[in-house]
């Protein structure tokens, strides 16, 4: 089953976001995941999530990681876009 793999993915990522903030796991499902809840509920297997909420919040979590922080391991990072702002110039 791929669904345990994700989950525990997505509590690895929010557990170490939360304690690089100092924040709690209702704070960073509120900024990350938009539902103070999430990670929390996922915890237990009581709730279940679509492959487009994972990848939401894994891009959200990539984008806005905090520097000085391992991602964590065996976790899959996202890339993060670049815009392109003219011939040969892209920002992050």
């Amino acid at each position: 089953m791929i669904e345990p793999g994700l989950r525990a993915n997505l509590v690895k990522c929010a557990e170490a976001f939360a304690a690089s903030r100092g924040v709690s796991l209702f704070a960073v499902g509120k900024d990350i995941a938009l539902d103070r809840s999430f990670f929390k509920e996922i915890q237990d297997d009581s709730r279940g999530f679509t492959a487009r909420k994972y990848d939401a919040v894994m891009q959200k979590f990539s984008e806005e990681w905090p520097e000085g922080c391992d991602w964590p391991e065996n976790v899959p990072r996202p890339a993060i876009p670049t815009v392109s702002r003219g011939v040969g110039e892209t920002v992050p």
